[in-house]
């Protein structure tokens, strides 16, 4: 099973942009923080979300802002321009909540808050950006 589920603030804007066949696509970090005694560590999670819940995260989200993400986690790798193996993790989200009330400015937010992903079959686990060879 590959299930991932967190909860956090965007860390920037979110990026929403097309694929090439027209498919929206939305990405943006999420900071998830832990507390070890009285230090508190920050893990960053790269998200990225497909179709109609694209849209909907694009429309209504900015940084700052919390939400509950679930999903799968797709890694990847590329080659870097010195010769090396770089490698990417990213959490696709299969749904969302919005976490927070009208102070937190989500009032506007379609409900009920959860939707789920519109990832078509075929572009599960499939870089739509970038050529298959």
């Amino acid at each position: 099973m590959n299930k991932a589920m967190i909860m956090g603030n965007l860390g920037k804007d979110p990026e929403l942009t097309q694929s090439k066949a027209g498919l929206p696509i939305c990405k943006f970090p999420i900071a998830t923080s832990r507390k070890v005694k009285d230090e508190e560590y920050t893990t960053w999670h790269n998200v990225t979300a497909f179709g109609r819940t694209a849209e909907i995260l694009g429309q209504y989200m900015e940084k700052g802002r919390k939400l509950l993400v679930e999903g799968r986690i797709e890694n990847g790798s590329y080659d870097k321009e010195d010769g090396t193996k770089g490698y990417t993790s990213e959490i696709i989200v299969d749904q969302f909540h919005f976490v927070g009330n009208k102070q937190d400015g989500v009032e506007s937010a379609p409900q009920p808050g959860s939707f789920p992903s519109q990832e078509p079959a075929q572009t599960q686990g499939v870089d739509l950006e970038s050529p298959p060879y």
